[in-house]
Parts: C-alpha cells; structure tokens; sequence
C-alpha cells in the first residue's frame, strides 16, 4: 500500500518481479535455512499466526465492513453465532461428511439465515460480466530501488510465515513436519506465482494463513480436492457474474463459521511448542516474549513509525506478528540446528570433568589420596574443583610419592606388606595382622 501511494502500480509490479525471484531462492535455499526453525520456532510461529487471526475473525462476525449499517448489530452477531455453533456442533458431534463438510454446511446454513435476516445484498451480481479474458501486460513495469528493497524484504518475510503456514497444514492434516522438498515446492510456487502475475496484472502472491486452519479441520488432503478448488477459483476470474455471487456470503458467515478454524491453528501451534522434548523453563521464556512482543507490536499501529526508523523496520515489524516471534525464539540458541545454550553446556561438562581428572592424577602422583578413593575424589573434583584442591594441600601424605600411580591399584605382590601398604593401613586404621589375615586370601 505505502509503495503504490508513493509511486503507483507499475512500480509495485517491477518490485513484484524481483520479490518474486527472491523467494524462489529463498525457496531453493531452504534446506539450510531450514536449520533455523526447529518445533520451538515454528509452533511459536503457528501459534502467533493463530493469534494475528482472531481480529480478523471478530471483525468478520461483526459484520467485516465498519461503515456498513450492520456492523456490529445484533442481525450480524446473530447470523455470525448461529454459523459457528453449526460449524462446532457437525465437526464434533457428526461423522463422515457431515464432519467433513462441517464448514461448507455451516456457511450454507449461515446463508440462509442472512438471507432472511436482510444482510444479503445481491445489488452487484446483475451488473457483473458474464466473461472476462485477462490482457498480457495492462500495465507497465518499473523499478524503484527503494520499492524493490522494501518488497524484497517483505518476500523474505513472507517465505518466513509461508514455512509456518505450510508447517501447520501438514501438522494438522498428516501428523507430521513437512519434508524439505514441500516446503522448497511451495515456497518456490509462491514465487513463481508472483512473477507470472505481473505480467497480467496482478498483485503479490502470499500464503493465506486464514485457510491453513481448514484443512486442520477437516484433514482432507487429496490434491484432486485443492485441484478442483484451483478450478472453482479459476472460473471465478474467467466469469465475473460466478465471482460476484461468490462475494454476496456476508462477512458475519465467513466469521462465523473460521473461528473455530483459527483456534485449531492456535491449538496446532501449541502441540508444536510443546512436542520439542520437555518444555523447559528456558523454552516458556522464548515462546512467551516472543508471543507478547510478537502480538503487541501489531496491536500498537505506528509504534515502530517514529523519528528514527526507516520505512521498513514498520513494513517489516509492524505488519506481521511473524517475523517477530521468529526472530525471538531464535534466541533461544538455536543457530544453524545447533542449540547454542546445549552445546556449550556439554563443552563445560567435558572440560570440567577433564579438570577434575587431572585434578585426581595429581592427587594419586602426590601420595594424598589411594587408588581406593579414586571415584570419591573425582565426585569431589567435579562439585567443587576449588575445595578439592584446598582438601589435597591440606591432606597428609598416605602413600610415598611416586610409589602409586595413577592407574595403577595397590597390589600386594608378597606375604611380607611394603611400605607403602603399612603407611595405608595406618592412616586407614587397619593393623597389618588383620590385613595379612583377610586381605591376602585368594592370592
């Protein structure tokens, strides 16, 4: 919107172009990038996609349109609520295609019941067009820098949400993350989409995070469904009276009846989060802030507006909680599929069970401690390194330097002990009788 204020149509379809290619590369690219998002990062994504929705939902129930007469009326609630509760009740209470078709059958019923309410207007269908054939290249085609870096930036965060929104469709419907090759097709798709577009006309193309929730819904997956789908769209833009029938569903059905369909994003969103092992105290501090900052950026228009901020910090940061919510779980330590806060955690394990080791040998070379007392010592070492060496310097010589070695046990090679093993017995408080007498058996 602010690029064609500024320079207009044309300049958003150059800028198009190259957003276009971008994500085709980012699409190509996205095995490594992939790294970034492990479940946290992308639940936390899913989960703020769900929330960013629910506006839009109430909106719808309210009646979509604020200067309309019914919005916010009881006419549109009602029509909205009676939809939803048809929506909920065929989805949990029904089988086969009754659940199945739960959505379609609540919007139908909802239909109706705007219809008689007075909220459907039919005024547009008798003055739409029977055919419409798209013209190659209506408009020209110019480069900004300016709009081509802003919109460039805007494809990447696209592609960012396009990963949640493909993520979420796969969780809900399959059970599963979507593979690498998935999520390269439909990234690369989506790009390919925006290129041909300019030269007809059209606008960017971007995932529609709205309709994710539909297959979580009702899990069907055939692509002879969305094929068709594609067919159903395809005749609407061929035939201008079909598409203006279409746009009669007032807004308070469409609410109505996606409400639920946004709570099962959110809901996917969560089981993501949580299904990354165990839900650390560090883990619900990453999803938390990024929630919040997520959510409450996009809630406050023009807070990232003011003196100082360049136009798309707020393109970027203000207009989607995506971005935002990717970014904050990002530092959470994972970087590149490595979680950062582990693997150091593990690298201070290993060093600090090699200072105690060495810690131990020194101990053992000293004549302070026994070979006995090697496990005990090296429990000592690794709980407090400091005190471990305080209690060695302050320790009396129980065996003679350079008689024992490290990892070398005491043995008693004849009937007569040396003295190494009399000066353990002493500081043992074991006479040399008794060690003669129970020790040496079974040599």
């Amino acid at each position: 919107t602010a690029i064609g204020g500024q320079f207009g149509l044309p300049t958003i379809l150059g800028a198009e172009l190259v957003g276009g290619l971008i994500a085709v590369i980012f699409g190509i690219f996205v095995k490594p990038i992939r790294k970034l998002f492990p479940p946290l990062v992308t639940g936390t994504v899913i989960f703020t996609i769900g929330l960013s929705l629910y506006p839009t939902a109430v909106r719808y129930m309210a009646g979509g349109d604020a200067s309309s007469e019914w919005f916010g009326g009881v006419r549109s609630w009602g029509v909205a609520l009676f939809t939803f509760a048809i929506v909920v009740f065929l989805n949990n209470f029904t089988t086969g295609i009754w659940k199945l078709g739960a959505l379609l059958f609540g919007m139908i019923a909802g239909y109706i019941a705007a219809f008689f309410a007075g909220i459907v207007d039919l005024s547009g269908v008798a003055d739409a067009q029977w055919a419409s054939l798209p013209r190659f290249m209506p408009f020209e085609i110019e480069f900004v820098p300016s709009a081509v870096v802003s919109l460039a930036i805007v494809y990447i965060v696209n592609s960012v949400q396009t990963i949640g929104d493909l993520s979420s469709t796969t969780m809900g419907g399959m059970g599963r993350v979507p593979t690498d090759q998935e999520l390269s097709g439909g990234i690369i798709g989506q790009g390919l989409m925006s290129i041909i577009g300019v030269f007809f006309g059209g606008l960017p193309v971007a995932s529609f995070s709205q309709n994710v929730g539909i297959v979580t819904v009702n899990k069907v997956i055939n692509r002879a469904v969305f094929a068709f789908s594609a067919l159903v769209l395809l005749i609407a833009g061929l035939v201008p009276k079909f598409a203006a029938v279409l746009t009669t569903i007032p807004q308070c059905v469409i609410g109505g009846a996606t409400l639920s369909v946004f709570a099962t994003i959110t809901m996917t969103g969560i089981r993501m989060i949580v299904s990354d092992g165990e839900f650390t105290v560090r883990k619900s501090t990453v999803a938390g802030l990024s929630v919040a900052l997520g959510t409450g950026i996009t809630q406050v228009p023009g807070c990232l507006s003011g003196a100082g901020f360049p136009d798309w910090v707020s393109t970027v940061f203000g207009s989607t909680a995506v971005v935002a919510a990717a970014i904050m779980a990002l530092k959470g330590g994972n970087i590149g599929g490595v979680n950062l806060v582990e693997q150091v955690k593990s690298l201070e394990a290993k060093l600090a069970d090699r200072d105690a080791e060495e810690a131990v040998e020194l101990a053992l070379k000293a004549g302070k401690i026994t070979p006995a007392q090697r496990e005990w010592a090296k429990g000592y070492a690794l709980k407090s390194l400091d005190d471990f060496r305080g209690f060695v310097e302050k320790a009396p010589q129980v065996v003679p330097m350079g008689t024992v070695g490290g990892s070398e046990p005491l043995a008693l090679k004849n009937e007569e002990l040396d003295e190494a093993t009399l000066l353990v017995c002493k500081q043992l408080g074991i006479s040399a009788e008794d060690v003669k007498k129970y020790g040496m058996k079974g040599e």
